[in-house]
């Protein structure tokens, strides 16, 4: 990813999406129910982790010299931290939402938060995750330049995600019978 390969980062994004669907697929067809969710997107990830070990040469060796390791940590705790509130929210969200509505109350949910988040978020992490951070990699020393980068970068995913925002906004309906036809009018 640092170096823009993108094809093969492509390539087993594609594979992990394809293993996870087929065998959630193949698993609620078996009679798993919602469990099928679950494993399938555990194989997903397990063939991602897989391949990737398997691409790349690198391997950990030694010990990390404490100074890399403080600022590891450092950015790790500000990154758990932040997918902690945001786990805290959906907890509480689905709580809630199970307790009033029951499990087809969750299933609706999930449905609608995979709909409205699922485009904006692939944008983004396509964009963000794939392109824009290993570029910004290779002027991480030229501050200026970087955050020069990172607004421009910010402002082209802002264009683009929010005309999808605004149509989820201001077309639910439309979409989701287009999508899923009439019987979820």
């Amino acid at each position: 990813m640092r170096e823009l390969s993108l094809r093969p980062v492509t390539k087993v994004a594609l594979m992990e999406t394809a293993v996870g669907c087929s065998l959630s697929v193949v698993l609620a067809a078996g009679g798993f129910g919602v469990w099928s969710l679950a494993w399938g997107t555990l194989g997903g990830s397990a063939v991602s982790a897989i391949v990737w070990w398997r691409l790349s040469p690198w391997r950990p060796t030694g010990r990390p010299s404490p100074r890399i390791a403080r600022q590891l940590i450092g950015f790790g705790a500000n990154v758990s931290g932040s997918a902690v509130i945001e786990g805290a929210v959906d907890a509480v969200t689905r709580a809630l939402v199970g307790r009033g509505q029951g499990v087809a109350g969750l299933g609706y949910l999930d449905l609608a938060v995979r709909m409205a988040v699922m485009p904006v978020r692939s944008l983004t992490v396509a964009v963000g995750q794939q392109v824009a951070v290993p570029a910004m990699g290779l002027v991480q020393r030229d501050l200026r330049r970087m955050a020069s980068w990172y607004l421009a970068a910010l402002g082209a995913l802002s264009a683009a995600t929010a005309p999808l925002a605004a149509c989820l906004i201001a077309l639910p309906d439309l979409l989701v019978i287009g999508i899923f036809g009439n019987q979820w009018a």
